[in-house]
């Protein structure tokens, strides 16, 4: 994403779709973004992988659908990051008090605009997600940590803001590799019920 006070600039930069917006919802399509940041000081994410499973359902008497964001991020960290990653991309490790290699990501999930998140799990325990907003579109973080070779799953159930089917759609910060963006079924009897 990028921003710049140079109208010009910033118009060309519009053009591309790169600015720093919420994802913005139609009559048609619910937008959803899954974003990480990192909460180390490193440049790990070089070796990170993510992928992403879309899902929805109408499961609830109201009508309105049901949404689960199923994200899994993979370290690819290679296995003795002390002997094989330079310094300058391990970054601040020892005092984030974490071992060398290991990635701390807040893990940000920007629910459709006027929906709400009803839950989120960590490789199936789950957190609270909270109550953030950012304008119209509800936010939830969670921060995890991710050791060289490990996967870990973030998920994020979110009920959409009115009655109907729509499309889904979702964003994600871009890595060095492709995301696979995959739609799923959703199971009716596994989603939060509030």
């Amino acid at each position: 994403m990028f921003w710049s006070a140079n109208k010009q600039e910033q118009e060309l930069v519009s053009s591309l779709g790169l600015t720093p917006e919420p994802p913005k919802s139609d009559a048609n399509v619910d937008r959803a973004g899954l974003y990480v940041q990192d909460a180390v000081g490193s440049k790990l994410e070089y070796y990170l992988s993510q992928k992403v499973t879309a899902s929805q359902a109408v499961c609830r008497a109201d009508g309105r659908q049901s949404y689960r964001l199923s994200f899994d991020l993979t370290s690819q960290v290679p296995g003795d990051p002390l002997k094989s990653v330079p310094a300058y991309v391990l970054g601040v490790y020892k005092g984030e008090k974490v071992p060398a290699g290991t990635m701390r990501l807040d893990v940000m999930t920007y629910a459709p605009d006027g929906s709400t998140i009803v839950g989120g799990s960590v490789n199936g325990t789950a957190f609270d997600p909270g109550k953030l907003k950012d304008g119209a579109n509800p936010v939830s973080k969670v921060r995890v940590e991710i050791p060289p070779g490990a996967t870990v799953n973030v998920t994020f159930d979110i009920v959409a803001a009115k009655a109907g089917e729509k499309a889904l759609d979702v964003t994600v910060t871009p890595l060095v590799r492709a995301t696979p963006i995959t739609k799923g079924a959703l199971d009716c009897g596994t989603v939060a019920s509030k």
